[in-house]
């Protein structure tokens, strides 16, 4: 198994999606907020993690309700 871990810091989703689109895990901080259109623009994406505590920066009605067991 290989992969690569990028550190970054980015304000924007726009930022974000650039980041992500061909990730295929996210450790995120408290910005940017970790929207439906993120997760929708990163196909590839099945794992979102949170730095700290709580989740309070991660669209968690979205992740439901795309109902997508990829991002758990």
């Amino acid at each position: 198994m290989r992969f690569d871990v990028v550190e970054a810091r980015c304000r924007t989703e726009e930022g974000l999606i650039a980041l992500l689109n061909d990730a295929d895990g996210a450790q995120v901080g408290t910005l940017p907020f970790v929207s439906r259109h993120v997760m929708q623009q990163c196909p590839k994406l099945k794992v979102i993690s949170r730095m700290g505590g709580g989740v309070d920066s991660i669209d968690l009605e979205a992740v439901t309700e795309l109902g997508d067991s990829r991002l758990q």
